[in-house]
């Protein structure tokens, strides 16, 4: 068990830093009001016994002088400087109050704007003043209205975007059993393979839908496991051959011969089939195909690179957008975004490089791997 850290309370838990942390990074914005209020207190004890000093000294005169009653007094520089000194007392004071009233209209103002985010307006901004600590607040304040906002505005898309995505396929299911029920089209094996395949293609996109919602709310799970990894681009690359081949497009793989790491195999193997389904789409006859890894300084460097058509330059700041596809794509548009989001998941990173007619390389990073 961790030594208990000297000066903490009894109370407090074995093994955790005293003073707190926050304190540690705190403690120097309370030292300036700790040092005003020490002097606050000086200067008013100053003034009192100034006055008090004055006064006595003003009634009993100096030695060998009558006392009190007679017209003879001490010197009048002491009521003078504590007359001085009550004013700048005063001005302190009527400056501290006046920060106080500052500070309160200030924390009326974030009042105001948690109770706007409590009943579902986000559309705050509220103004740092007062404070630090009152600036701070109104700061997180802001920050937490922006961030509900924009979860609310990822659930009104995700809404959408079921909606958009689902009418398809759910209308070439409806109107074919319509139509082998009413005799318009014959029950064959034909039909049902249609409504078969538009029945996958929903669930696909359901599936798609529900990894996105949960890698936004951050609550997307893996199964992270040592893995070969070249033995899983070995299989990538021999799943997409044959499909590759029919189009003249030659698919090799290139990097290390074996290559230990630590991933989620099965969401891997979907970055991995986005990426090279992507690459077979957009290659012509007599194209090229690679699919690649090594190790960088101790990370995992994973590239798809091809020397197909390439990305216009107008489309790559989106590139990873949901539904970002080219006019000639026939999927969803999600594959992109969906690959960059379990890239994420995994801690590492996810970039192109493209140029119109030059090909297109997506290179993937995630450090700390072996």
């Amino acid at each position: 068990m961790p030594p208990r850290h000297s000066g903490a309370p009894p109370w407090w838990p074995d093994g955790e830093a005293w003073p707190p942390e926050d304190w540690r990074a705190r403690r120097r914005q309370f030292l300036p009001r700790i040092v005003a209020l020490m002097l606050g207190v000086l200067l008013v004890a100053l003034v009192f016994c100034v006055i008090v000093g004055g006064f006595l000294w003003s009634w009993q005169g100096s030695p060998g002088v009558p006392g009190p009653g007679d017209r003879h007094r001490g010197p009048a520089i002491f009521p003078i400087v504590a007359f001085f000194l009550l004013a700048i007392l005063f001005l302190i004071g009527a400056r501290g109050v006046r920060s106080l009233r500052e500070n309160a209209v200030a924390l009326d103002d974030v009042l105001a704007n948690v109770n706007r985010v409590a009943a579902g307006d986000y559309e705050v901004q509220t103004t740092a003043r007062g404070w630090t600590e009152t600036r701070e607040l109104a700061r997180s304040v802001d920050l937490m209205a922006t961030r509900l906002r924009t979860a609310e505005a990822r659930r009104t898309a995700f809404q959408a975007d079921i909606a958009h995505e689902l009418r398809t396929p759910l209308s070439v299911i409806q109107g074919t059993t319509e139509g082998m029920l009413d005799g318009v089209y014959a029950r064959d094996d034909e039909h049902l393979e249609l409504v078969l395949r538009r029945s996958r293609m929903m669930a696909k996109l359901l599936d798609d839908f529900q990894l996105l919602a949960s890698a936004d709310a951050g609550v997307l799970l893996l199964h992270r496991e040592p893995i070969d990894l070249a033995e899983l681009l070995d299989k990538i690359a021999a799943d997409f051959r044959p499909a590759a081949a029919a189009k003249g497009v030659q698919v090799t793989r290139t990097g290390f011969d074996s290559l230990e790491a630590d991933f989620d195999s099965v969401r891997m193997s979907e970055v991995l089939d986005n990426l090279m389904r992507n690459a077979v789409q957009h290659t012509d006859p007599g194209d090229r195909i690679e699919l690649g890894a090594d190790a960088v300084d101790g990370s995992v460097r994973i590239w798809v690179r091809d020397t197909g058509t390439g990305i216009p330059p107008e489309r790559m700041a989106t590139i990873f957008d949901r539904y970002a596809k080219s006019a000639d794509s026939g999927g969803s548009g999600l594959g992109l975004a969906i690959a960059r989001r379990l890239v994420d998941a995994h801690g590492g990173t996810i970039s192109v490089e493209s140029a119109a007619g030059s090909g297109t390389t997506f290179t993937m990073f995630f450090p700390g791997e072996r």
